[in-house]
């Protein structure tokens, strides 16, 4: 859902359309970077929508019967 809302983590200039900024050729932050995007993905790929969903009784609310 994240990657659907948000199609691109555009963090630094040269994640963004153009791909490039004026140190594009000497940067070694971009794939630093990358592998900081990767590693948070995994993370969120490891949960579902389901982990999210809220029930009433997680908040002591119970519906009336």
């Amino acid at each position: 859902m994240i990657r659907a809302s948000e199609p691109d983590f555009a963090l630094v200039e040269c994640f963004g359309a153009s791909g490039e900024c004026v140190i594009t050729r000497s940067c070694r932050l971009r794939g630093i970077l990358h592998e900081g995007l990767d590693a948070f993905d995994a993370g969120l790929d490891k949960y579902t929508l389901a982990d999210l969903m809220l029930r009433p009784k997680d908040f002591g609310v119970w519906p009336a019967t």
